[in-house]
């Protein structure tokens, strides 16, 4: 059976301190991780966790292996119309319906975090290393600012308690992006800056502009498609700023957009324009770009596991992964996102039996 192995490189960064210490935070983060995923166990829209292990400085968190990127899926797609994303986000939302009833908030929904597994090609919700769990059913999460600026949303920008509704938010970011072609808040477009400087501008945007156009981005011109009157409802619904009159992911799935599948108002324009442009923007791949020598660190060390063959490794969340008296992190750090590696997740390969069955996939309901 094919998997992929998220590899991280547990070691601390270089300063004064031993090579092979391990960072706590970012092992403490991985925990956090790992029991997040063992609690949401078998998920239809949630790549399936199978094992997690601890050898060296190194960490290996084995997944369901997920055929696409959600960029190459989309790009792949023979159409791309808004019949096209109505499948994608009653996905997304079924995924955030079924972590937010186990109390699990992903805090990190975007579109580099969403993956697609099989011919079918499933909407897969992956990496959950920011993902926190309510103190209770109705409870809220508090302190810091967690994922990604463009995304966030008001209540987790300005540092006030949120719930589940803030992934809501994330998936009304999306759905904006691809139907309109850019950000709704211009300011979340600055992705060259800081971390530091996005988040102001966020915050500075979340306040002190006037609200999105909901309308396409005026750089596409004529080539704009139209946008249906039910979808522009859906995205004014998730992005309410008030997180209390905001649907939960639940009520999301019930809106007309997702709801009627014979919507006559529905368009069945062509939405390529919009992604090139949410491309242009910054919809993809808003990571920092990885450190070529923490890569080639890891493989390294991979190597020279694999000649010494130093028994077998410890599992992740067992008493002898943990110290005495540690006690997994509640909430993730970005610190194990700094070195993950994931690998054995396939590419577009659109000219495969299988890529073409799921290309046809996409433009059905």
């Amino acid at each position: 059976k094919e998997v992929a192995v998220k590899i991280t490189d547990l070691r601390a960064a270089p300063s004064g301190q031993k090579v092979d210490c391990v960072d706590q935070q970012a092992r403490a983060s991985l925990l956090n991780e790992v029991g997040v995923l063992r609690r949401l166990g078998a998920q239809p829209h949630c790549v399936a966790f199978h094992d997690a292990l601890f050898e060296g400085c190194l960490s290996y968190v084995v997944m369901e292996r997920c055929d696409m990127t959600l960029a190459c899926a989309l790009e792949s797609a023979p159409t791309l119309t808004e019949r096209t994303l109505m499948r994608m986000f009653r996905e997304v939302l079924q995924g955030l319906r079924s972590i937010h009833a186990l109390r699990v908030v992903h805090r990190d929904i975007k579109p580099d975090n969403i993956m697609c597994c099989g011919e079918e090609r499933t909407i897969k919700l992956c990496d959950f290393g920011l993902a926190a769990v309510l103190p209770s059913r109705n409870g809220e999460l508090t302190g810091g600012m967690h994922g990604t600026p463009s995304f966030m949303s008001p209540e987790m920008l300005w540092g006030n308690g949120y719930g589940p509704r803030t992934d809501v938010w994330s998936v009304g970011v999306m759905a904006y992006v691809f139907l309109c072609g850019h950000f709704p808040y211009q300011a979340l477009e600055l992705m060259d800056s800081t971390p530091q400087a996005v988040r102001m501008a966020a915050r500075a945007t979340l306040v002190g502009t006037p609200a999105p156009t909901f309308q396409p981005a005026a750089s596409l011109g004529a080539a704009a498609p139209r946008i249906s009157p039910t979808a522009i409802a859906f995205l004014r619904s998730l992005l309410e700023r008030d997180a209390t009159l905001r649907p939960s992911a639940a009520d999301a799935l019930r809106l007309q957009w997702l709801a009627s599948p014979t919507d006559p108002q529905r368009s069945e324009e062509s939405l390529r324009p919009m992604l090139d442009a949410a491309k242009c923007v910054g919809a993809f791949s808003l990571r920092a770009p990885r450190k070529h020598h923490r890569r080639d660190s890891v493989d390294a060390m991979l190597a020279s596991l694999q000649e010494r063959h130093r028994g077998s490794p410890q599992p992740i969340g067992s008493s002898a992964g943990l110290d005495a008296g540690e006690v997994p992190a509640a909430e993730g750090s970005e610190a194990s996102k700094r070195h993950a590696e994931p690998s054995l997740v396939s590419t577009c390969e659109p000219s495969s039996p299988c890529s073409r069955r799921a290309m046809a996939s996409w433009s059905s309901d």
